[in-house]
C-alpha cells in the first residue's frame, strides 16, 4: 500500500476524477484500536486511486479523523529513534510513464535523479520510482517482486551509527547504499526497510 496524506480526500478525488483518473470515490471507515483508556474507534477517510490501472500496488489518499489513537507513543518510540517514514520507492520498467502518472496523482513535478525521479511532499517525505535496472543501486541486496512494485521504505534514523550497530547485533545483513543502511527485503517481509539521516 502507497497511502498520501490529505486534509480533504474529496479534494484528492475530485482533482483524479476531472483529469480521467477513476478512483473508488471518498470511502469512511472504521476499526477498533487498543488504548491506554480502553478500545477507542479509530474513523478515516479514503480514496483509492486507479483501482484497475495500478498493478504496482494499493495507492490512495487517506485523512485519519481521530490520529490520536493510530499514533500512540508506545507504537511510535522504538529503540532505534526512528521518527518518521520518510521514503517510499518504486521498481519499474517503465520510469517515464510512472512518473507521468504519479505525476496526476500528485499533483507535483517530479525531480530527476540518477536513473529515477522523485516526488518531493510537503511533510518531508519523498517517492522515488527507479527503473527497476538500477533498483540494486538503492536498494542493493533485495530480489523484487515482479515488475512494477513497491520496493522498499526508509526510515529516519538520527543516529545511523547507532542503528548500523544495532543492526549487526540482532544479526541482520544489511548494506549501505546512497547513505542509507538497507535491510534487503528477504529479511523484512518483501520489502526492503531503509535507515537514512
Amino acid at each position: 500500500i502507497v497511502c498520501f496524506n490529505t486534509p480533504r480526500p474529496e479534494d484528492v478525488a475530485n482533482r483524479l476524477e476531472k483529469d480521467g483518473i477513476a478512483t473508488s470515490g471518498v470511502i469512511p471507515l472504521q476499526r477498533e484500536i487498543d488504548t491506554p483508556a480502553g478500545m477507542r474507534t479509530a474513523k478515516f477517510a479514503r480514496v483509492q486511486f486507479a483501482p484497475d490501472q495500478s498493478p504496482e500496488g494499493y495507492v490512495q489518499a487517506a485523512h485519519h479523523l481521530t490520529p490520536q489513537y493510530i499514533y500512540q507513543p508506545r507504537y511510535t518510540v522504538h529503540a532505534n529513534r526512528c521518527d518518521s517514514l520518510r521514503t517510499t520507492f518504486m521498481a519499474t520498467s517503465d520510469l517515464e510513464g510512472f512518473a507521468k502518472k504519479y505525476a496526476r496523482y500528485t499533483g507535483l513535478v517530479p525531480a530527476r535523479d540518477d536513473h529515477a525521479v522523485r516526488f518531493d511532499f510537503p511533510l518531508g517525505t519523498r517517492l522515488i520510482i527507479v527503473e527497476a535496472d538500477y533498483a540494486p543501486l538503492y536498494l542493493p541486496g533485495s530480489l523484487f517482486p515482479p515488475l512494477p512494485t513497491i520496493a522498499g521504505v526508509a526510515f529516519r534514523c538520527p543516529d545511523l551509527n547507532a542503528q548500523r550497530s544495532r543492526l549487526k547485533q540482532n544479526g541482520f545483513a544489511f548494506f549501505e547504499a546512497k547513505n542509507r543502511l538497507v535491510v534487503p527485503a528477504e529479511q523484512a517481509g518483501g520489502v526492503a526497510v531503509a535507515f537514512e539521516e
